[in-house]
């Protein structure tokens, strides 16, 4: 499995965890329902400037932030 697409099934367990349907976490984050959709899928990845509004629409601490960032392979997000 990638790891695009393991980060991917994170940010859907994710937001499962949360009771969020992709359009709230769309909505959340600045983004449409379909880039969540690609997001989840393993297709694409979030773009550096929309991480803190997804962590935050997740309510990911600090540590799953790092775990997050960590599966995409983008390095520390602070």
């Amino acid at each position: 499995m990638s790891i695009t697409k393991t980060a991917g099934s994170l940010i859907k367990k994710l937001r499962e965890a949360e009771h969020l349907s992709q359009q709230e976490l769309a909505t959340a984050a600045g983004v449409s329902r379909s880039a969540v959709s690609l997001w989840e899928s393993g297709q694409t990845q979030p773009a550096t400037n929309r991480l803190d509004r997804l962590f935050d629409a997740l309510n990911l601490g600090n540590e799953d932030r790092r775990a997050l960032v960590a599966a995409f392979g983008a390095g520390d997000p602070e």
